[in-house]
């Protein structure tokens, strides 16, 4: 064997071991700020580059790994009747029962730009048909009934199912970084999606397990219409959102105008 085939063989095997060697060395944000996924908010990045270029497990990945045993946080309140209805990283750290944290971020978007961040996915990635201003309209309106139903929002949102369906996409954000009585979780960081640079952001904080690499795609800071998504929301509609997310508009405001 001659040294440029041992030389492949070795970069053969390192490209193998690699995923392992990441594993062992992994941790589920103990060490550092762990992360609360709010859907439709850039969560997916978050955890992707967390993971590929970090070595550090977060949300979904950890379930991905199959590491349940280092969840951060894994005890469902008993009130909360919706086990299963959501994927465990979806599902607020308000209704855990052991939900601690020496500090956690989350990521907070304007709510009409959720929305349409919602409805794209759905269309691209679930029905995977085209959908144009009149038909994003109509089934974002569609949803927001259904959510308004019940009015699970400030009360009963442990026992309805309107802010369930769909994954929990529909759950308001402040539920997210707030405890039972709407207070702001203790060592909670709050992070504005439309100034996230998340390359700067996840650099910082894990610089001392930088894994070098290249071409690590740009935090998703308004997704280009895809070929199922044309349009835009309607400023009636806006309203509407608006107001039944009324707590996630104030919180935006607080939190994206400093």
């Amino acid at each position: 064997m001659n040294s440029g085939d041992a030389s492949h063989e070795m970069r053969i095997l390192l490209r193998a071991l690699l995923p392992l060697m990441l594993l062992s060395r992994s941790t589920c944000a103990h060490k550092y700020s762990q992360f609360v996924h709010i859907p439709k908010t850039g969560g997916s990045y978050v955890e992707d580059v967390s993971w590929r270029f970090y070595g550090v497990l977060q949300g979904k990945e950890i379930y991905d790994h199959r590491l349940k045993n280092k969840l951060p946080w894994n005890k469902i309140s008993k009130d909360f009747k919706n086990v299963g209805a959501c994927s465990w990283w979806h599902i607020p750290p308000r209704y855990f029962d052991d939900f601690r944290t020496n500090e956690a971020f989350a990521i907070l978007r304007d709510p009409v730009e959720r929305a349409w961040s919602e409805a794209r996915y759905v269309y691209t990635n679930i029905k995977k048909e085209a959908c144009d201003a009149r038909c994003l309209n109509a089934y974002i309106s569609r949803e927001l009934t259904r959510v308004n139903k019940s009015h699970a929002y400030e009360n009963s949102g442990i026992n309805g199912d309107s802010y369930f369906g769909n994954d929990c996409h529909w759950i308001p954000q402040y539920m997210y970084f707030t405890d039972r009585n709407n207070a702001l979780l203790k060592n909670m960081r709050v992070v504005c999606y439309e100034k996230f640079d998340g390359e700067s952001f996840l650099r910082d904080m894990y610089k001392k397990r930088e894994i070098p690499q290249k071409n690590m795609h740009r935090f998703p800071v308004r997704e280009n219409e895809s070929k199922h998504v044309m349009g835009e929301i309607n400023e009636t509609l806006a309203d509407k959102i608006r107001k039944l997310y009324r707590n996630d508009v104030e919180w935006h405001n607080r939190i994206c105008r400093t």
